[in-house]
């Protein structure tokens, strides 16, 4: 059986920026949804691995607390390296 493709994100809005940076992210780190999310609960965030899906796809931003949380589980120096950049 095959993974469903990728919804397709082709939006403006910031949710949709921050998950194909979020994506971007996570493919550069090669790391699955669920190592991410693994990942994030090791830094101390409880989220379910829906929640993590979410942010992923573009339904739902994580709240600006769990932002540093998120940037660790990644490896990032600094938080707002999750962030998207401005355009």
């Amino acid at each position: 059986m095959s993974p469903r493709p990728r919804k397709e994100l082709t939006s403006t809005d910031f949710a949709g920026m921050f998950a194909t940076h979020l994506r971007a992210l996570l493919e550069k780190r090669r790391m699955t949804a669920e190592s991410f999310h693994e990942a994030v609960r090791s830094e101390g965030l409880d989220v379910a691995a829906i929640t993590v899906r979410k942010w992923i796809s573009g339904d739902r931003l994580p709240r600006a607390d769990d932002l540093v949380a998120i940037g660790t589980a990644l490896g990032l120096k600094d938080y707002r390296f999750v962030l998207p950049a401005r355009k």
